[in-house]
């Protein structure tokens, strides 16, 4: 019997490792849910706050921060950005890493 099956034996019908110790078997009984139920149940699960501070990464642009998922998802989105840090930001074309700026959330 090669190496890889005598790593897992039946010892009286249950399943037991190479080092002697019982794995337990495990059955889940549950009716397959369809793929438009279980996307309904994926939206239904409690989604993770969004970020109110970005702080900035060399090679960033307000286009690019606001364009990630966690901030707006839409670039078009970065003049938000833009004004509510007109007190860090000069120019919205110069940005610079370490610089952390509020995400507005309203």
């Amino acid at each position: 019997m090669p190496d890889e099956k005598l790593a897992h034996l039946r010892l009286k019908g249950k399943l037991i490792d190479g080092e002697g110790s019982f794995l337990p078997k495990v059955i889940i009984k549950q009716p397959a849910l369809s793929e438009e139920a279980l996307l309904r149940e994926i939206d239904a699960l409690p989604q993770p706050p969004k970020p109110t501070k970005h702080t900035v990464k060399k090679g960033e642009c307000l286009w690019f921060i606001a364009g990630y998922e966690e901030i707006y998802g839409n670039p078009l989105q970065w003049p938000r950005i833009f004004q509510a840090n007109r007190d860090k930001i000069r120019d919205p074309d110069w940005i610079y890493p370490g610089q952390v700026f509020i995400i507005p959330r309203d």
